[in-house]
């Protein structure tokens, strides 16, 4: 019997529930959040209590209009008519203005502390059915059957004067000046006594409005989504491609594309890109459940369910670029959404998301012609390629594909023994600025260009992640040497043994033999084969090899300016590596070219010199 408030994203931590908190109100709460504090909670529950709660103080006070159990009373003798969840609003133009709906509207100007009445009942006020709820057995009031309440409340974005509220026993209103006077907009062709459960007034176009409402109580399970241009003059039915029996709960209006519509209904989510004209399912791995709300934040759509579970579609920005000319194209991409440079990730449940959207780079190509590959190419500001990829499993039609912002993971030995916490297995991470993609089929290209951004939350600057990745890329380069160099000299080591084991001249098998035995001593330079499992580590001197990836970890995993200990480890690292690297390379000049060269005057194959 609580709320909940769920972070899409969180840093991690012990366990998920440590970002979880109750925000007062109860199991049936609408919420409101003040704009500019987040700590600042409206909440309610049944019998019209509303809370008011400062998450940073722990501080509740209750602050509803007018404090009454309803249990065991008749509806017709209550003076006020609060359903179980009925709607609570922090105004979009004036925070210290609250809005929240019995069978009439409230309003308050001081955080709740007194209420006034700015409209008649503006519900059909069906007496027959204001008796004491529940029964034959037993009666209930808890709000749940409370009838003929206003269910559903909005302010225009473009005027505060002007707002909406539809009542759960057919009948919408709204005012234009505040609540001095309200008009009767019900669509004639809804369902006489249906609930209007959502009213969503367009950011777009002033006098557009839809409204949802169900009526299933009834046994009426259509969906039922209504729209006007005219503030309400007229309305037109616009649920063409919904199922018949999926009855809509919830509905959003994208804030960028007028077009670009969710609905969400008993059995899961619907999308349109044409303005309601034609209806999508559009469920991916959304479990067909009822959607009860849905919100867009920035490009994120955020939903809830009947199953109590909430859900978030990362990036919606494909859907909103996307036209029905596109299908028509045989090659098209699409803009990319800008991202940030964080370590945020992990999802409200504690796992990692299904999809970390705002922090990697997200690129679509609609295609018709898969017969070529695409070559992906990211170029920095300096023109400078800093990522390529080539795509060889396309599909006729969408086709996405992610990038981790990070530039190509140095090479490593394949039975490198270590724990899997000590293997880098990434690349330098891209710094923030401005970048542009192209993508290349045959003859056909396009460009998209998009930012990486710095997280708004931290101190780092700029400069502090240019001077990171300058290190990161170094520290990868000489990691990426050393491995080479380090197959090399397993390859030639497994090449001389199996010279040695060839019918060749004593003397010169004599020769073979020792630079088998001196490749497997430069090795040991470098790296400790003696380590097969973790624990071993404990065991075992870390060598250069260790060493190498541990401050290449850390580099990594910096997010600002290297410090002074990772600048003085890297001098050190680097000098660390010069007596392998004189010891290799004389090696390799000396003992291998001239064996080489031997071989091939006695026209005996040889091996590779270089690394690599």
């Amino acid at each position: 019997n609580s709320t909940i408030s769920v972070p899409i994203r969180h840093r991690g931590g012990i366990h998920p529930k440590q970002h979880w908190l109750e925000v007062g109100g109860g199991e049936s709460a609408d919420v409101a959040v003040v704009p500019s504090n987040a700590n600042m909670v409206y909440a309610t529950t049944y019998s019209g209590i509303i809370t008011r709660v400062n998450l940073a103080t722990g501080e509740e006070r209750q602050v509803g209009a007018y404090p009454h159990y309803t249990e065991g009373t008749e509806q017709r003798n209550l003076k006020y008519r609060w359903q179980w969840n009925f709607p609570i609003r922090v105004s979009k133009h004036n925070e210290n203005v609250l809005y929240h709906t019995s069978n009439y509207v409230h309003k308050s100007i001081d955080e709740g502390s007194s209420w006034q009445i700015i409209s008649e009942d503006l519900t059909r006020n069906i007496r027959a059915y204001q008796g004491i709820p529940g029964g034959p057995i037993q009666h209930d009031a808890t709000g749940v059957e409370v009838y003929s309440t206003l269910f559903s409340f909005a302010e225009s974005p473009f005027d505060a004067q002007e707002l909406w509220v539809g009542s759960d026993d057919g009948r919408l209103n709204y005012t234009l000046d505040g609540g001095l006077s309200w008009l009767d907009v019900t669509p004639k062709n809804m369902p006489h006594e249906g609930t209007i459960n959502h009213i969503e007034l367009s950011t777009h176009e002033r006098n557009t409005v839809f409204i949802v409402v169900y009526n299933y109580r009834y046994a009426d399970f259509k969906p039922y989504i209504f729209k006007t241009t005219n503030q309400g003059k007229t309305w037109d039915k616009i649920t063409n491609g919904i199922a018949d029996n999926h009855f809509v709960r919830s509905f959003v209006h994208d804030v960028v594309n007028p077009d670009l519509l969710f609905a969400g209904t008993e059995y899961g989510m619907y999308v349109t890109l044409n303005g309601g004209d034609q209806w999508h399912p559009f469920q991916n791995n959304l479990p067909h459940t009822p959607i009860t709300d849905m919100e867009i934040k920035d490009h994120t759509l955020v939903m809830s369910t009947q199953g109590r579970g909430f859900w978030s579609m990362d990036d919606i920005s494909l859907l909103r670029a996307w036209t029905e000319a596109d299908r028509k194209k045989s090659f098209h991409s699409y803009p990319i959404t800008d991202t940030y440079k964080t370590n945020l990730g992990k999802g409200g449940g504690g796992r990692e998301s299904p999809s970390a959207a705002p922090y990697q780079v997200e690129y679509a190509v609609w295609l018709l012609d898969t017969s070529q590959a695409i070559e992906a190419k990211i170029f920095n500001e300096q023109g400078e390629v800093i990522f390529e990829r080539t795509h060889e499993k396309l599909e006729i039609g969408m086709n996405m594909f992610s990038w981790d912002m990070r530039q190509k993971a140095p090479f490593m030995v394949e039975d490198l023994m270590m724990m899997d916490m000590h293997h880098p297995g990434q690349g330098p991470s891209i710094p923030p600025g401005v970048y542009n993609l192209t993508l290349q089929q045959g003859d056909v290209s396009d460009e998209q260009p998009f930012q990486v951004l710095l997280d708004p939350n931290w101190a780092s600057s700029n400069p502090d992640y240019v001077a990171q990745y300058n290190l990161a890329q170094e520290v990868a380069q000489l990691l990426n040497q050393s491995q080479q160099e380090l197959q090399h000299l397993r390859d030639l080591g497994k090449n001389l043994q199996a010279l040695v084991e060839r019918d060749l001249d004593a003397e010169l098998k004599s020769e073979i033999e020792k630079l088998a035995k001196q490749s497997k001593k430069l090795q040991d330079l470098i790296y400790q084969d003696k380590i097969k499992s973790s624990q071993d580590e404990i065991n075992f001197e870390r060598l250069f090899t260790n060493h190498l990836i541990r401050l290449y970890r850390v580099v990594l995993s910096q997010h600002g300016a290297p410090t002074a200990g990772e600048l003085e480890r890297w001098i050190d690292i680097q000098a660390e590596y010069q007596p392998f690297k004189k010891a290799y390379d004389e090696y390799i000049n000396s003992g291998i070219k001239g064996l080489n060269a031997k071989l091939k005057e006695m026209q005996i194959d040889f091996f590779v010199e270089k690394a690599g």
